[in-house]
């Protein structure tokens, strides 16, 4: 048993310790309560940023991966573009030789019909000295050099459109990945 004149220190310590554990039951359930849902909140948040980066990194890498893949792609191209041009230019640098040693000549299918509308005319005899006549209708080795160089530039025309529209294929199939 407490003393009579403690009494009233008891009964003062022990309201005390009441209201300081009223206060600290109140103090915990605000702050858990609020780091609860604060805790709950950022660890929501945190995987949803952790889900987003893991995204943008995938993203990132099929995005490298298809202009990787667009870039070897339009190279092969322009290899194959350049090795037509060099192929292009040995045939053309052929074909003149050939019109050159008169083993490749031109012939025009018309000539004929051209020349029995006008009238017959005599082929002129072939100098002293110089090769024989021409056949009916043959060009000259320049008109067969002009002919064919302006039939190559026309290649070179079609092989440069058709690799441009390879590479703008190819660009259109990176758009698409």
């Amino acid at each position: 048993m407490i003393p009579a004149a403690l009494k009233p220190y008891a009964y003062g310590a022990a309201v005390a310790a009441w209201i300081g554990s009223l206060v600290a039951v109140g103090w915990w359930q605000r702050t858990d309560g609020a780091t609860a849902e604060r805790d709950a909140w950022l660890t929501r948040e945190n995987a949803a940023l952790v889900r987003a980066a893991e995204e943008i990194d995938r993203l990132h890498a099929a995005a490298r991966r298809a202009e990787r893949a667009t870039g070897e792609a339009i190279a092969a191209i322009s290899a194959n573009y350049q090795q037509e041009l060099r192929h292009a230019e040995d045939q053309r640098n052929r074909d003149r030789a050939a019109v050159r040693a008169g083993t490749l000549r031109l012939r025009d299918p018309a000539a004929p019909a051209l020349r029995a509308c006008v009238g017959a005319a005599a082929e002129p005899a072939a100098g002293a000295g110089e090769r024989d006549g021409r056949a009916p209708g043959e060009l000259s080795d320049a008109a067969a050099e002009f002919l064919l160089d302006l039939a190559l530039d026309a290649d070179d025309t079609a092989r440069q459109l058709a690799a441009c529209q390879r590479v703008i294929a190819e660009d259109r199939r990176m758009g698409l990945r």
